[in-house]
């Protein structure tokens, strides 16, 4: 048997003029663990079919829990027809921390499910402030697997959640062990989020992630610049309230410790609850995660009185304030309306309500900002708000933005917009945020580069990520220029 698949290899590559294959993402295939695919390591993998010992679980490759075959098929493919290797050294910038993650045995990640365990090191590339963690010799544990939604589903740039075996500090961030690396695939500057947290930390609007680029390594291979940003999730160093525990029964403890989201997607949804004119709100909770009936029957019961407050037609009654924090909403609503998101309030809408019947409903953090100046981007209109997507068919299949179009008729919300507004807003304000987006954008403007010949090669050489910050900062400018013209006290 062995000889009949040796014959037959050898007489393809002979016939074909097959090199050795680099390895990066066939690394799975050597199990011989000497940086080489070729007929070695299918002559161990016959060896082990032939007869089994205790490493056999080991050289199954394709994970259907025997070896055979199928293993060795995998192989010869990749032998064959290696997929494509982006080696490190010709693409890593110099200009960025470089961090390096293998999974075990060399695995893509291709699930949201399933953890895959993984090792890790971080090499800081001489840039200052930034402290090494393991090295290439002493990598440390971790466990990563895919996250998203459209981020996951749509780009061969996948977007990943890692969770490290004991705390952590890359960057400089602050110490945890639940991190995100997010590719920003769907963004031609990579800079969308960075300008609205950056402005959510200017106005004080709450906890806001903090997120920094790498160039990452996975598996040996380059697979461009990636951010390092912390994942939402209730903690003393970002969402600071009081953790309620899953399954929850006690009527005290269920009324706090909620962290929750709008969500686009129905089949992500912890539980949905009707809203007005056949609108359906879709809920996914993140703490606690797994619902007793006494919490779900809770917060349902909490958000659907927060509703008919909302749709009241007598926009003078002011109960809905007793279900929402005005402060963090106006905030939160002004920073979707600086962005034009398009999308927000429809997904990725964060809120949250700490312990006690008098705790009210907070909204943030703020969260993918993907679809920000999509209309000023594509040539659209900058003189409505963000929730009017009437001028686009496109836009209104997907863009629901539920209740906020109901809230901004109460005139109490629109005198907290402009009393928040006119506190903040100013030509200084945004040429200190100007300041900051540039110099952030330039921090991997050489890093950017390298990312778009390892993604977009056929590009021109003169797509630079850090210009088209540029461009979209001059987007967001009009965009205000235009609120302000709307919401400044003092206007003509």
């Amino acid at each position: 048997m062995r000889n009949t698949f040796l014959i037959l290899l050898l007489s393809i590559t002979a016939l074909t003029g097959t090199a050795t294959p680099a390895l990066g993402t066939n690394r799975r295939a050597d199990i011989n663990h000497d940086n080489e695919l070729d007929v070695g390591d299918v002559n161990t993998l016959l060896d082990e079919i032939l007869s089994p010992s205790a490493s056999s679980p080991m050289l199954d490759i394709n994970e259907d829990g025997a070896v055979d075959v199928g293993d060795v098929n995998i192989i010869l493919e990749l032998i064959l027809n290696p997929e494509p290797y982006y080696n490190p050294a010709e693409y890593i910038s110099g200009t960025l921390p470089v961090m390096h993650i293998d999974t075990e045995g060399f695995h893509t990640i291709d699930s949201k499910e399933h953890y895959w365990q993984a090792t890790y090191w971080l090499d800081p590339m001489g840039q200052p402030g930034v402290a090494p963690i393991g090295d290439e010799t002493h990598p440390l544990p971790l466990q990563i697997k895919g996250r998203g939604n459209a981020s996951w589903r749509d780009h061969t740039k996948k977007p990943y959640r890692m969770k490290f075996d004991k705390k952590a500090s890359p960057l400089g961030l602050p110490s945890s062990k639940h991190f995100l690396l997010l590719p920003r695939a769907d963004e031609a500057s990579l800079m969308l989020d960075e300008f609205g947290f950056e402005i959510g930390r200017r106005i004080n609007l709450g906890y806001t992630p903090r997120q920094l680029p790498v160039e990452l390594v996975l598996n040996g291979d380059y697979v461009g610049v990636y951010f390092i940003c912390e994942k939402i999730r209730v903690d003393k160093n970002r969402v600071d309230i009081t953790e309620q525990k899953d399954g929850e029964t006690a009527a005290d403890a269920i009324t706090g410790g909620w962290l929750f989201e709008i969500e686009n997607y129905w089949y992500d949804a912890t539980f949905s609850i009707p809203e007005r004119e056949s609108n359906t709100l879709f809920i996914t909770t993140h703490t606690p995660e797994v619902l007793s009936d006494e919490q779900l029957n809770y917060i349902k019961t909490l958000l659907l009185k927060m509703i008919d407050a909302v749709y009241t037609e007598d926009k003078t009654d002011e109960t809905w304030q007793n279900y929402i924090d005005i402060e963090s909403l106006a905030k939160f609503y002004i920073i979707q309306e600086m962005m034009d998101n398009v999308e927000s309030f429809s997904g990725s809408c964060f809120m949250y309500k700490d312990h006690g019947d008098d705790t009210k409903i907070k909204f943030g953090p703020l969260w993918d900002l993907s679809m920000a100046l999509y209309r000023e981007r594509t040539g659209g209109v900058v003189d409505k708000p963000f929730y009017d997507v009437s001028e686009s068919e496109l836009l209104s299949s997907f863009c629901n933005n539920h209740f906020i179009p109901e809230i901004v008729k109460f005139p109490s919300f629109q005198a907290k917009v402009r009393e928040i507004w006119n506190g903040f807003y100013s030509e200084q304000f945004m040429s200190s945020l100007g300041e900051y987006i540039n110099a952030y954008s330039m921090r991997f403007r050489e890093a950017g580069a390298s990312d778009i010949r390892r993604w977009h090669p056929t590009w021109s050489n003169h797509y630079i990520y850090s210009d088209n910050a540029k461009k979209d900062f001059s987007r967001l400018e009009e965009r205000c220029r235009w609120l302000d013209s709307q919401w400044n006290e003092n206007h003509d």
